[in-house]
């Protein structure tokens, strides 16, 4: 069950967009950590979903 968790994680997150933070015109070092919410069910396989925060 961990794995199918993981997995859709990864699936989830590979299709988001990354654009690197800015100041001033100029790319700077960020960090976010963002939690994903699994609802389970017996339709199918989880499916996870960012929240924000």
């Amino acid at each position: 069950m961990a794995k199918a968790l993981g997995e859709s994680a990864v699936q989830a997150v590979s299709q988001w967009k990354f654009t690197a933070g800015q100041k001033g015109g100029q790319s700077v070092g960020t960090h976010i950590q963002l939690p994903i919410v699994y609802t389970l069910n017996s339709d199918g396989p989880a499916k996870p979903k960012a929240t924000t925060p």
